[in-house]
């Protein structure tokens, strides 16, 4: 039997490293007739035009309050839990993570410069520079502040708002832009209408999948369209993480977190 300990632990990495997948490789369908192949063709935007509208959107929320339950299932662990999150866009970003029964296990203040990480199950305290190096190490995965804040706040920015490397079609009322790069293929699956994205794969060059996320049942917010439900699937390790976002708050341009370090923490300094 694995010990509580073991199970939180577990608990956290597969947190991290699920929603560290989702922030690198980030920042309601209606219905409506068929088109035929040439009317479609002449409604595509081009790859750089779609880029530019989807950071449009996506400039548009400016700070994010919310809690949410999560449940992960995985060949070595299967529970529930519970995030909250307040973003303070470009510069600031705070989340608690809570385990079964309401449990704290976790809970981190990123800044621009800075950040403060405490593991409240080990009652340690991590601090550094926001580093690339040093983001990456917590949360398992390569990615730079911005990736962390664009994931979280569930927006994609390109800074690349070229047409290089990349096409546009069309899945029934949604536009797919397709970007290739060197290893792998990724696609996004934009709402024609309000350019939020709804659906996001990575493929490998053989089309196998490796990463796919699906947003649902969006709202509406001081003119940003947010995901209510969230679900994350890496096929290659069997791993499935869905989240449910229950009351949100939008644009309120101010920075909603409460970090609880007690004195007795041991505090590690990292550079």
């Amino acid at each position: 039997m694995i010990s509580n300990n073991k199970k939180y632990r577990k608990f956290v990495i597969y947190l991290s490293v699920l929603f560290s997948a989702l922030f690198y490789f980030s920042c309601s369908t209606s219905n409506g007739g068929e088109v035929d192949d040439t009317q479609a063709k002449a409604l595509l935007l081009s790859p750089g035009e779609l880029k530019g509208k989807i950071n449009e959107h996506s400039a548009r929320l400016t700070s994010l309050d919310c809690e949410g339950d999560l449940s992960i299932d995985s060949p070595d662990l299967s529970s529930s839990g519970s995030i909250t999150l307040s973003i303070f866009k470009p510069d600031s970003i705070y989340s608690k993570i809570e385990g079964p029964f309401g449990i704290s296990i976790a809970q981190f203040l990123f800044t621009r410069n800075n950040f403060i990480y405490y593991n409240i199950r080990e009652n340690t305290v991590y601090k550094g520079p926001s580093s690339q190096l040093n983001i990456g190490a917590l949360l398992k995965l390569k990615l730079n502040f911005d990736d962390l804040i664009d994931g979280y706040s569930c927006s994609f920015c390109f800074s690349d708002t070229s047409s290089s490397n990349a096409e546009v079609t069309k899945d029934k009322d949604l536009y797919v832009l397709i970007i290739n790069e060197q290893n792998l293929i990724k696609k996004y699956w934009v709402n024609s209408k309000y350019f939020y994205v709804e659906k996001y794969g990575i493929y490998d060059k053989s089309g196998n999948t490796k990463l796919l996320i699906e947003y649902a049942e969006f709202e509406s917010g001081n003119t940003v369209y947010s995901p209510n439900n969230v679900y994350i699937s890496n096929p290659s390790e069997k791993q499935n993480l869905w989240i449910n976002y229950g009351k949100k708050t939008f644009n309120n341009n101010r920075l909603k977190f409460k970090l609880k370090i007690p004195k007795s923490a041991k505090v590690i300094n990292w550079d």
